[in-house]
């Protein structure tokens, strides 16, 4: 039997076999019939939701052995093997060769990886270590052996839930408030643009040396995420520099915009335009919230964004015919 990425790739193929003229619509509806491949239906989503919500009833059976037996570092250790336990299973479910768990195993490794963090946390958080110490062993216990995993099994999700705890690690370690009602789990946004930016520049790296499915995608996507989200923090701050950083924010955004042009890059163009049109709002709530009123500040607003989604629209389409 032919495993879900055999199918797909027929199906696809089928689909150009009918519209090259090689065969009929009446074979290319048996061979899909023969070669079709479940979506994400509701079945599967409650599937999926009895898997999780049965390993976390069991961590919860855990927790309460744990209270009853009143001992921290008891708990910190079924948590950390139940987590691996987990992990190990999922891993094993995704080598299936017939890929009939290919989603299931992405939940069961997900909540091993939380299980293995929780563990250590708690077991960090027995010891005589302040938060900041915590954070930093358990990103240290979770986070490189995650990542090697995730190369030797070649497993994008876990690599997606590795970079994430990265991010995290590195630059989460408390809240932070701007200048209007803003708030974001990153404590210094500027030790987090130059992470970021480095993430994406070891992304566009891993595409053009290393092949590996979708763990490209996975750099890049993230790194982008937060090297936008820092600066735009950056430029609504209450300080002096602001300005400075809105200029930056507007600089990156069309940089990204030409690099995605220039490198036919729509992922790297998308975020672009979608980073532009977020400082444009944003300067205009900031600026013109206390100006007008609230009735004129919506209409003005839809008006700007419809009038940025058609250039939009005209300007990709120009560029996709050149």
């Amino acid at each position: 039997m032919p495993s879900s990425e055999v199918k797909q790739r027929l199906a696809e193929d089928v689909a150009i076999w009918q519209a090259d003229g090689i065969i009929d619509a009446a074979t290319r509806a048996a061979l899909r019939a023969r070669y079709d491949t479940p979506g994400f239906e509701l079945v599967t989503a409650v599937k999926y939701l009895g898997i999780a919500g049965g390993a976390l009833a069991g961590l919860g059976l855990l927790g309460l052995v744990a209270a009853v037996s009143e001992s921290e570092a008891l708990a910190s250790v079924m948590l950390a093997a139940v987590g691996a336990l987990l992990a190990w299973a999922g891993l094993r479910l995704g080598r299936d060769p017939l890929a009939r768990y290919v989603h299931t195993s992405k939940v069961v490794v997900a909540l091993g990886v939380v299980g293995w963090a929780s563990g250590l946390g708690l077991g960090a958080n027995a010891l005589p270590l302040d938060d900041f110490q915590v954070s930093f062993a358990v990103g240290l216990g979770v986070v490189p052996l995650a990542i090697a995993v995730a190369y030797r099994e070649k497993n994008w999700f876990l690599l997606l839930l590795a970079t994430l705890a990265l991010f995290h690690w590195v630059g989460s370690w408390s809240g932070m408030l701007g200048s209007s009602t803003y708030s974001f789990e990153i404590q210094d946004p500027r030790v987090m643009a130059v992470i970021a930016l480095g993430v994406h520049g070891f992304g566009v790296w891993h595409e053009r040396r290393l092949e590996l499915p979708g763990f490209h995608l996975v750099y890049q996507v993230t790194a982008l995420v937060y090297l936008d989200l820092s600066l735009l923090i950056l430029s609504i701050l209450p300080t002096s520099t602001a300005g400075i950083y809105v200029a930056v924010l507007t600089i990156a955004a069309l940089g990204q915009i030409v690099a995605g042009a220039r490198l036919k890059s729509r992922l790297i163009m998308g975020f672009g335009v979608a980073t532009f049109g977020v400082d444009l709002f944003t300067r205009y709530f900031e600026h013109m919230w206390n100006v007008v009123s609230l009735g004129l500040l919506l209409v003005l607003g839809g008006a700007m964004i419809m009038a940025f989604g058609v250039l939009v629209e005209r300007s990709c389409r120009a560029w996709a015919e050149r």
